[in-house]
């Protein structure tokens, strides 16, 4: 699992402090947002460019710090992975059963 983040992104903030709760390894990518580094880094994973993106594996991420933390919510202690793919389906934007 890996979370882009940006250093003065208060939503990064949102979502690292959620993952520190759940005591959920993760590994840190730091994008330069000033820079432009995040729209040569994420378009391959989030086309929006946004951070906060949180990559669960390659070819499935969840953008929006409220999206994450809401896929995090519904996933719950079992972590159940049909509230995880509706989630992800709603933080992308499709439809999903």
């Amino acid at each position: 699992m890996r979370l882009y983040e940006g250093w003065n992104s208060s939503a990064s903030w949102r979502v690292r402090w959620a993952l520190a709760l759940k005591q959920q390894a993760y590994e840190s990518v730091w994008l330069d947002i000033a820079a432009g580094e995040h729209l040569r880094v994420l378009p391959g994973i989030n086309p929006l460019c946004t951070v906060p993106t949180l990559e669960l594996a390659p070819g499935d991420a969840l953008a929006e710090s409220v999206a994450i933390l809401e896929g995090w919510r519904r996933r719950g202690p079992s972590r159940g992975s049909c509230r995880a793919r509706r989630a992800r389906g709603r933080a992308s934007g499709s439809s999903s059963s």
